[in-house]
C-alpha cells in the first residue's frame, strides 16, 4: 500500500488523526458565505424592485442568526473533523460584524430622524415668532 505523502506523522498532532469531511466543511462554509450572499441579494432586490425593499432587509437580517447557528454547529463539528474550525471562526466573525453593522445602521437612522424632527419643530416654531 502506498503511503500518502501529505500525511502527518502519527504522533504529530491530534488534528492529523482527525478525518476530513468535505460535506462538513461545505456546510460550515455557508456560515460566512450566506450572510455575504444575502447582502448581494438585498442590494439587487433594492435596486431592481424598490417596493420589495422590506423583504430584502428581512432576508439580510435573517441570514445573520442562520449563519451564527451554522458557525456554532461548525465549532462542534471541529472536534470530530479537520478543516472546519477556520470556517466556523470566519462565520462567527462575519455574523458578529454584520450584526453590529446593522445595529449601527439602525442607530444612525434613528439619530437622523430625531435630528430631522427637531429641525421641523424649530422651523414650525420660527413661523410664529414676531420680530421686534
Amino acid at each position: 500500500m502506498e503511503k500518502n505523502p501529505y500525511e502527518a506523522p502519527a504522533g504529530y498532532s491530534v488534528a492529523a488523526r482527525k478525518p476530513v469531511s468535505a460535506s462538513a466543511v461545505a456546510w460550515v462554509r455557508w456560515s460566512w458565505q450566506l450572510p455575504l450572499l444575502c447582502i448581494g441579494i438585498s442590494i439587487a432586490v433594492n435596486i431592481l424592485a424598490k417596493p420589495l425593499g422590506a423583504l430584502a432587509g428581512l432576508i439580510l437580517i435573517l441570514s445573520i442568526p442562520i449563519g451564527f447557528v451554522l458557525s456554532v454547529v461548525g465549532i462542534f463539528l471541529s472536534f470530530k473533523y479537520r478543516g472546519v474550525i477556520q470556517h466556523a471562526i470566519g462565520g462567527i466573525l462575519t455574523t458578529v460584524f454584520m450584526g453590529l453593522a446593522i445595529a449601527a445602521m439602525f442607530h444612525a437612522i434613528g439619530l437622523a430622524r430625531e435630528a430631522a424632527q427637531k429641525q421641523r419643530e424649530r422651523d414650525a416654531g420660527a413661523d410664529f415668532q414676531v420680530d421686534p
